[in-house]
């Protein structure tokens, strides 16, 4: 929702809400959102890729905060499981890898 297009927008404003207001959104819009999204994502997959190049991060459980649009996701890998590995590239042209467990 933080970074969403017109269409996001819209909906927020029909809510009465704002961007940041995200942990405001009625349950049944949350859940089917997340339904329909993680439907989509390799890392539920019955068969996941080896790795997704670009795309859009998750907010993990151990982060202290929803990582910055600025921070490009360049690879993320899934098969084989755990650990998987996030690399960001930074407006600073500097990689940051992150490692994910359960």
């Amino acid at each position: 929702m933080l970074y969403g297009g017109a269409p996001v927008d819209e909906w927020l404003a029909s809510q009465k809400l704002q961007r940041w207001e995200y942990s405001d959104v009625p349950s049944d819009a949350r859940d089917c959102y997340l339904e329909y999204f993680n439907a989509q994502l390799p890392l539920f997959m019955e068969t996941p890729p080896f790795a997704r190049v670009g795309g859009w991060h998750l907010l993990w459980p151990d982060d202290y905060f929803y990582v910055p649009r600025e921070m490009r996701l360049m690879i993320w890998t899934f098969q084989d499981s755990e650990p998987w590995y996030e690399v960001f590239l930074s407006p600073l042209r500097n990689y940051v890898i992150k490692s994910r467990i359960t």
